[in-house]
């Protein structure tokens, strides 16, 4: 809280030292698969000639279970010196906060607080100091993915340095990107996959992952387009993208994401599902309904191709063409499987040699969320054929 009266009355500052640049106590984004620990030191800098002295002390704001150590209780600055106060922030990995939580919802978690330097008497014109503290945090999986070939082939999922469960997701790879630069490595899609859920006998959930080179703060500032032919004509018939939910709805960014069908031919726009993008990843999920492109047991195959946009609107589309078959694919996926920290799991895969001459893919996308941002987010295992 700002506090006019006291910036005004203080001969005392306070601030972090960050590598030898002056700012605040902001720790970044923290991936852990091993307990955090940091020391900084705080520069407390007397500007006039009298001496001041203070007691100091942390405050936790709230967050994620984590604990603060200050190297004294007390601080006593000359006129005219400094002093510096040694802080340590740690956080046990364990309980610093997965993607989601039981029932699926995206998380954010952070420790923070406040070290505060209470004026002692008359010292500072009786002001005291505060500097806030602020850690972003992440539990991270590890899960690897390896493709094992044979008469009946399988996914061996691993987790050798976990300290949380990770969850292994099978896609159909369809799309590959190199990476260029032409955008923030953040949006940068690296690889992009689609996959099948029946939620009866002729309607699906389809959805598309996209696995990025970099990491976002908030996926919502940048944009995806995929370009969806139904009919098989070469022509696309609709725009699934992905956007700032308030941006598109109310004219105004509320920050979050959401998924958007377009229908190129009437211009038509419907709102589908909120996408799934946990903050500080690499990884948009975009859910559609089958039936909302047309795609039915009778006509269930499509293409698709996609388009990327970054935060400063940079954009880049991707090369080539893949595609699917929402309710027969040629290769099995929709698998949701979890694998605890230092286990392993081998999950059965099925590839069908009749339809993927129709609809090949370039192999298995194994999407975990909880793994660290960028390729780690995304397995992805060629298939020989």
């Amino acid at each position: 809280m700002v506090q006019p009266i006291g910036a005004t009355a203080t001969n005392v500052t306070v601030h972090g030292d960050e590598g030898g640049h002056m700012g605040l106590m902001s720790f970044g984004v923290a991936e852990l698969t091993r307990n955090f620990h940091e020391e900084r030191e705080l520069i407390v800098r007397n500007h006039e000639s009298l001496p001041a002295s203070f007691t100091a002390a942390a405050t936790a704001a709230g967050g994620v279970p984590h604990s603060v150590h200050l190297s004294r209780s007390s601080v006593s600055v000359r006129g005219h010196d400094e002093e510096v106060l040694h802080m340590t922030l740690d956080v046990p990995a364990g309980t610093a906060g997965a993607t989601h939580d039981t029932s699926g919802n995206v998380l954010f978690e952070d420790a923070s607080g406040a070290i505060t330097l209470t004026a002692e008497s008359a010292s500072n014109n009786g002001v005291s100091l505060n500097l806030p503290y602020y850690l972003v945090t992440r539990a991270r999986s590890t899960v690897d993915a390896d493709l094992r070939d044979g008469k009946q082939p399988s996914i061996r999922l691993t987790n050798r340095n976990g300290v949380i469960a990770g969850n292994g997701d099978f896609y159909a790879w369809g799309l590959k990107n190199p990476k260029s630069g032409k955008i923030a490595a953040a949006f940068e899609p690296r690889a992009v996959g689609v996959q099948t859920n029946p939620i009866s006998a002729t309607d699906s959930v389809l959805v598309f992952a996209v696995n990025t080179y970099g990491r976002f703060s908030n996926p919502a500032s940048g944009e995806y387009d995929i370009y969806i032919d139904v009919n098989g004509d070469g022509v696309y018939d609709f725009v699934l993208f992905c956007a700032d939910i308030g941006g598109i709805t109310a004219g105004s960014a509320n920050g979050q994401i959401g998924t958007f069908l377009v229908n190129l031919k009437t211009g038509d726009v419907f709102a589908e599902f909120n996408a799934d993008a946990p903050t500080d990843g690499s990884t948009v999920l975009l859910p559609v309904f089958a039936s909302d492109l047309g795609i039915s047991p009778t006509n269930p195959r499509f293409t698709y191709t996609m388009s990327a946009f970054d935060d400063t609107g940079a954009g880049e589309a991707l090369t080539g063409t893949a595609s699917f078959n929402a309710f027969k694919p040629s290769i099995s996926n929709a698998l949701f499987v979890p694998v605890g920290p230092n286990l392993t799991v081998d999950v059965p895969v099925t590839i069908d040699p009749v339809e993927f001459q129709k609809t090949p893919a370039l192999g298995f996308m194994i999407v975990t969320e909880d793994n660290h941002s960028g390729e780690d987010q995304a397995n992805l295992l060629k298939i020989k054929h």
